[in-house]
């Protein structure tokens, strides 16, 4: 793997949402504004460059990482959990 190979990302999505991710076609979801932390919602980069790691528990190791884009934000939905 290139040593550059985080150049370019510009979010980290750290989730632990246990079989979510195992079950949803294309690998697909959404986050509410509410799941964000460290960035406001109007300041969000369209089809940005992201690593996502999914936890094996809260507070256990990374289960699995890869990299993925951002894209089509929905600033307006406010609620703490996600589809």
């Amino acid at each position: 793997m290139s040593e550059d190979f985080m150049k370019d990302i510009k979010y980290i999505m750290v989730t632990n949402f246990g079989d979510h991710w195992d079950n949803l076609p294309n690998n697909e979801t959404s986050y509410t504004t509410g799941l964000l932390i460290g960035v406001r919602p109007e300041e969000l980069i369209e089809n940005a460059k992201t690593l996502f790691i999914k936890l094996s528990r809260r507070y256990g190791p990374p289960e699995k990482a890869w990299i993925g884009y951002v894209y089509g934000y929905d600033t307006k939905r406010e609620k703490q959990d996600l589809f």
